[in-house]
C-alpha cells in the first residue's frame, strides 16, 4: 500500500533505532524522505540501506542537533527545497541521558533532557 506516495515527511533522529524504523515504515509506503540526525555517518548509512531497499522512495539527509533552532530552520528549508512542501514530521531525535534512580540522576543531565537549561 503506497498511501504516503507524494507525501514529504521529515524524520529526525533517523540513523537509528526507532527513527530509522519509522523511516523504513514510512518509505514502505511511499514517503519521500528527510533524514535528520547529529550522526552524519551513520545517517548517510541508514539513506543508502533505504535507497536501496526502497527505490521508488527520494530521500535526503540534513546532519542536525534539534536543540538547535537555526538546524531545525535548516531541515524544514532543505525538506522544502527538495520537495517542495513538509507534509509531515515525526520528531523523534531526543537524548537518552544515564540510567539511574532519581535521587542519584545529575541534575544538570536531567535539565538538559527536559530542556530547562543548556548545559554544555
Amino acid at each position: 500500500m503506497s498511501n504516503f506516495k507524494g507525501k514529504a515527511v521529515i524524520v529526525t533522529g533517523a540513523a537509528m533505532g526507532l527513527g530509522l524504523a519509522a523511516a523504513e515504515a514510512l518509505a514502505s509506503k511511499g514517503a519521500d524522505l528527510t533524514l535528520v540526525d547529529y550522526n552524519a555517518e551513520a545517517l548517510e548509512k541508514a539513506k543508502a540501506e533505504l535507497s536501496s531497499k526502497y527505490p521508488e522512495s527520494k530521500f535526503i539527509t540534513v546532519t542536525a542537533d534539534v536543540s538547535v533552532e537555526e538546524n531545525v530552520k535548516n531541515y524544514v528549508d532543505e525538506t522544502v527545497k527538495a520537495f517542495g512542501k513538509v507534509d509531515g514530521l515525526y520528531n523523534n531525535a531526543g537524548i537518552e541521558g544515564k540510567q539511574a534512580p532519581l535521587i542519584d540522576y545529575d541534575i544538570n543531565v536531567f535539565k538538559k533532557k527536559i530542556n530547562l537549561v543548556k548545559t554544555d
